[in-house]
């Protein structure tokens, strides 16, 4: 991918590394070990990438059995990595994951004062929708975004 960053399907062996990351966000917004060894069986859902220096971020993409919407549940990157094009890779891959799910939409919930994400995100063709009240730890709102999922491969390296 983005300068020598490839992303694949995590595995359990991942864990320590998904553990990592999550200590980049508040306590209450982690998820916790329990959640990440029911993510890291379907396949698919968690989607790391990596370098020679290791794993530098990681994503989660739920989708509901017959749902017509797949959601960005997290999405991290280590500091180290961050200008690296690593969250352009996930959000990629996301959409890469819910087109093979098909998904005809890709949807997210991100903090208001998140403005690296709100800039990522818009740059990969989300459109915030909306606000949703509480949505984090300490009744943060969260701003609702979301895109059409292309339906064809080419067109999601296209944006």
């Amino acid at each position: 991918m983005t300068h020598g960053v490839s992303v694949r399907s995590a595995t359990i062996s991942d864990l320590l590394a998904l553990m990592h990351l999550e200590s980049l966000f508040a306590p209450g917004d982690r998820i916790s070990v329990r959640s990440w060894r029911r993510f890291l069986t379907r396949k698919g859902c968690v989607q790391v990438a990596e370098s020679g220096d290791g794993i530098l971020g990681a994503v989660v993409v739920l989708v509901r059995k017959g749902g017509q919407a797949a959601r960005i549940y997290s999405l991290a990157v280590d500091e180290r990595a961050q200008g690296r094009g690593v969250g352009r890779a996930l959000v990629e891959a996301s959409l890469a994951f819910a087109a093979l799910e098909g998904c005809k939409r890709l949807n997210l919930e991100v903090r208001p004062d998140n403005d690296p994400a709100r800039t990522l995100y818009r740059k990969c063709g989300f459109v915030e929708r909306g606000i949703k009240p509480d949505h984090y730890a300490g009744g943060t709102s969260a701003l609702v975004m979301d895109r059409a999922v292309p339906q064809r491969a080419a067109e999601i390296f296209e944006q």
